[in-house]
């Protein structure tokens, strides 16, 4: 969830293949995704000598949470799930 929580912050990402799995990032778009200990002091470095880089990092990041992980973008699927057993229990 280290993910999830700085894309919701707008904090720029720096993390490994495994962490990213599942949030549907591209790299060096929405975050920096390394497997490497030299490829991760790169992201970090590009992150902290160019604040062009952190912002659009942030940026895009940003509106990738918005987009598919806020509440305002999952609440109808959770509504149908939560709907569905309800209406299951009913039964």
């Amino acid at each position: 969830l280290k993910v999830a929580e700085g894309l919701a912050r707008g904090v720029p990402i720096v993390t490994t293949s495994h962490g990213a799995r599942g949030y549907d990032l591209i790299p060096e778009v929405h975050a920096f995704v390394t497997d490497g200990v030299d490829e991760f002091i790169r992201g970090c470095s590009a992150i902290l000598e160019n604040p062009a880089v952190g912002q659009r990092l942030r940026q895009s990041g940003l509106e990738l949470f918005r987009e598919r992980f806020s509440w305002d973008s999952i609440h109808p699927a959770v509504e149908q799930v939560v709907a569905a057993c309800l209406s299951r229990q009913r039964r």
